[in-house]
């Protein structure tokens, strides 16, 4: 009977040991558990403090850059202004260079083209004149009015080639008044070539053809 006693005991005292050392075994755990748990969330904490740190470091960076532009907005403005207003007056100074050159080039041209005229009325009055004194005794009135009137319309062919080329020549040659006035010589000179190879050719084709017009005619005694 003592015996079963102390078997007993013996058992509720490892029974009791087992159950304290259980009872340990928890109780550390819970305090491991607590501990790391207690650690992991003040890293985390500790590492969203940094963050929030960092951003907010961030925008204050970003807030002042942006101050700083807003604040420099009215100087852009001022500055875009200024040159608006330069390009305008360099603008209206270039129209009115262009505009002075236009007059200076339309006057130019006026001059060059009463000079002209005056000068092709002299060479049609002397062409005339000399056309009649060879021909007064070789030809009726009749013929000699015929005459004119067909010069007078070549004349007028002439003025009108004449102008033509010299609104062509002064629409190409705005830059170089010199060059404009040396062609407009040219044409000239190529339009009474071309007066003299006609009556040259009405001359010679006098000789060989009896029937021509009037202008074959030149000549005959």
């Amino acid at each position: 009977m003592v015996q079963q006693l102390d078997n007993i005991n013996a058992y509720w005292v490892s029974i009791r040991d087992n159950f304290n050392q259980l009872n340990n075994n928890l109780t550390g755990a819970m305090e491991q558990f607590a501990e790391n748990t207690h650690q992991g969330l003040e890293r985390t904490f500790q590492s969203f403090d940094n963050n929030l740190a960092e951003i907010a470091n961030r925008l204050g960076v970003t807030i002042n850059e942006v101050n700083d532009m807003v604040e420099e907005i009215p100087n852009t403005f001022a500055q875009l202004a200024n040159l608006i207003e330069e390009f305008s007056l360099e603008r209206q100074e270039v129209l009115e260079r262009i505009e002075n050159q236009k007059n200076l080039m339309d006057a130019e041209f006026k001059e060059i083209n009463t000079s002209l005229k005056e000068l092709e009325e002299d060479d049609y009055e002397k062409v005339k004149e000399i056309l009649y004194e060879q021909l007064k005794d070789k030809f009726s009135k009749e013929d000699i009015d015929e005459l004119q009137i067909e010069l007078s319309d070549i004349k007028n062919l002439i003025e009108e080639d004449i102008k033509e080329l010299s609104n062509k020549i002064k629409k190409e040659n705005k830059d170089s008044d010199i060059k404009f006035k040396k062609i407009l010589t040219q044409v000239k000179e190529e339009i009474v070539d071309e007066i003299a190879a006609k009556l040259e050719e009405d001359n010679v084709k006098d000789k060989t053809d009896d029937n021509g017009g009037l202008f074959s005619r030149f000549g005959r005694g």
